[in-house]
């Protein structure tokens, strides 16, 4: 907090440790309740009020135990879908990797610096596309029910193309494949999936921007991130955007996390982020990543949990409303073997072919789901 003008032109008001002195000559203390006072004041003068809908980062480090506890028990609706699987995309340098190591610094309870991170930048450290799970130490050998998948960066000219962001969104690039800023991933290759199942497309988006030089980024690159969020668009695919560096770009956060929903910088950032890709501000979380910290502090926690609590719950969402949600349900036999009900697009066929209603098939699904499948047959 700079110290700011009191009322009177000869006062400024500075901290010293937990105390407030008034610089009058004889540097004579106040009493707490005058400084909270003025404090309170100059607070009013020089921040925006919280943004619409976010809660201070008080309250949520308060809910970080119980956010965590949510996350670590969470399951996705579909039972035949293991785990969410969640992409993280976004310029060269912008926390990608970071970002997945902060989480996993969480759920460890310790510093963890699993995926391979650059701080000298310049170019892409990520080259392969690997998906990284999250460990479950409560249960050996198991993970938690989300993943993420890490890409090569974007840059102005070089980087990840736009066309191997869009296939890894569905499903189409394999595990390992090693992006080549050159050459596209074709139908021919043997890295492209050419029937990817509802576990190996993404069910969010995440856009990683860096809040120091949103206001930086080239037009080139402005476009890149637009037509891969257009692309999650005509896929029904959610996108969020994680705002980094927060520490980095707001001198007042860097000193105070806290004041992260208070600052009017990182306010301005976010309505840059917004109007340049479009993306709504409800689905902008500002956050910082470990990066110089040996040990986990509650108000990085808060930020990130919150981000990826959001994650998660879009997610499930549309997994939810997927149109192909049934398609990895396997025909079920009815009692006298002649009759299979078998998905065909929305739509579901007997092997008679008699189109059945939407309206019935719902129904079948529900009895499918709450009774016998002697039931369906019944129907």
């Amino acid at each position: 907090l700079q110290s700011p003008p009191s009322p009177y032109s000869k006062h400024l008001v500075q901290t010293e440790s937990s105390r407030y002195t008034s610089q009058i000559g004889s540097n004579t203390h106040l009493d707490l309740g005058e400084v909270v006072e003025l404090v309170y004041v100059v607070e009013l003068k020089n921040h925006l009020p919280l943004l619409n809908g976010s809660k201070t980062i008080s309250s949520q480090s308060s809910d970080k135990d119980k956010v965590l506890r949510e996350l670590q028990n969470f399951k996705p609706e579909k039972p035949n879908l293991a785990k969410l699987r969640i992409l993280l995309n976004g310029s060269v340098g912008a926390g990608k990797s970071s970002f997945i190591n902060s989480i996993r610094t969480i759920f460890q309870g310790r510093i963890t610096v699993d995926v391979p991170v650059d701080n000298i930048g310049g170019e892409s450290y990520t080259w392969t596309y690997k998906t990284y799970n999250i460990e479950n130490r409560r249960t050996p050998g198991s993970s938690y029910a989300f993943a993420f998948n890490d890409v090569m960066g974007l840059e102005g000219n070089e980087g990840v193309l736009v066309c191997d962001i869009i296939n890894a969104l569905k499903g189409h690039v394999k595990e390992g494949y090693k992006f080549n800023p050159r050459h596209p991933l074709t139908e021919e290759d043997g890295d492209y999936n050419k029937t990817p199942s509802l576990g190996e497309k993404v069910h969010c988006l995440v856009t990683v921007v860096a809040a120091d030089t949103v206001e930086l980024m080239s037009d080139e690159m402005v476009k890149k991130l637009r037509e891969i969020r257009l692309a999650a668009r005509d896929l029904d695919i959610p996108e969020v955007v994680a705002l980094t560096k927060v520490d980095v770009a707001c001198p007042l956060v860097a000193g105070d996390l806290k004041m992260v929903y208070k600052s009017r910088y990182i306010k301005k950032r976010i309505q840059v982020c917004s109007s340049r890709l479009g993306v709504p501000v409800y689905c902008i979380f500002p956050v910082q990543n470990y990066h110089e910290e040996n040990h986990l502090k509650d108000d990085i926690d808060a930020l990130l949990l919150n981000s990826l609590k959001h994650i998660v719950t879009f997610a499930d969402d549309y997994l939810r409303e997927y149109p192909g949600s049934n398609e990895n349900l396997q025909s079920l036999p009815s009692p006298g073997g002649e009759h299979l009900v078998q998905p065909e697009s929305s739509r579901y066929t007997t092997e008679s072919n008699t189109h059945l209603d939407l309206e019935e098939v719902v129904e079948v699904v529900l009895v499918v789901e709450v009774f016998e499948v002697v039931e369906v047959v019944e129907i």
